[in-house]
């Protein structure tokens, strides 16, 4: 091999070694360049995930305050149902009552009128000269006389309306504890008597530390008044 052709071979060798090179510079900027875009992508997706968690518990709180809404709604339609109720008949009370004075004045107030009979007198004849005077009965007028007849006015009994407790406290406090599987949606009745919670029934199954969790949700609320049939409807989400 000549000279010229030895100078030839290594600046080939030369050539492709520098290629290589560059080649394989340039095979790590691009691994570089996509596990930054890697790493951002993965950072997206955290702060995507953070936010669709935050808005998952906006979404719960606000199931729950509509859920409490919801109750307090209902006991005020029912509050005003009594009270409607109430003023009907204390309403036909008093109809009632001023029918029946009406009727009593009008048959207990009578009036006798007066009868008068002149007395018819015979004059006297020519042959009677010793006989008295002639004798004239005057008309008596009796005084009319108006019978009253005097009713107490009875009191008209006050109907004491007993209504169910309104809640004071969030149900959230009472069940930040519990890690529910499922949603949950079901009504809570209950009784008071002697300012006490009784008789608490589920119309669905419901698991027993949840239970637990609404009677002392029911024993927070004030009682003042003994009342039965009081029930309150509540939705749970999962989680």
């Amino acid at each position: 091999m000549s000279k010229k052709h030895t100078v030839i071979f290594i600046g080939a060798i030369l050539i492709l070694g520098a290629l290589s090179i560059y080649d394989i510079a340039e095979y790590k900027n691009y691994k570089e360049k996509q596990f930054e875009k890697i790493n951002k992508l993965n950072n997206d997706l955290i702060k995507v995930s953070q936010v669709v968690s935050q808005q998952q518990k906006d979404i719960e709180y606000l199931d729950i305050k509509i859920a409490e809404n919801s109750v307090e709604i209902g006991e005020l339609k029912r509050i005003l149902s009594e009270l409607d109720d109430s003023y009907k008949s204390l309403f036909n009370l008093l109809f009632e009552l001023q029918s029946q004075k009406l009727t009593e004045k009008s048959q207990g107030a009578e009036t006798t009128t007066p009868h008068i009979t002149p007395e018819d007198v015979n004059p006297p004849s020519s042959s009677q000269v010793s006989a008295p005077p002639p004798k004239i009965s005057t008309p008596i007028e009796r005084e009319q006389e108006v019978v009253t007849i005097k009713r107490d006015n009875a009191p008209v009994p006050v109907k004491v309306i007993a209504s169910c407790p309104r809640p004071t406290q969030n149900l959230g406090k009472f069940i930040n504890n519990i890690s529910l599987r499922k949603d949950y949606s079901f009504v809570v009745s209950y009784d008071i008597k002697d300012r006490q919670i009784n008789n608490v029934e589920f119309n669905k199954t419901v698991p027993l530390k949840l239970q637990r969790a609404i009677e002392k949700y029911l024993n927070s609320f004030i009682l003042k008044q003994d009342k039965e049939g009081c029930r309150i409807p509540i939705k749970l989400l999962k989680g």
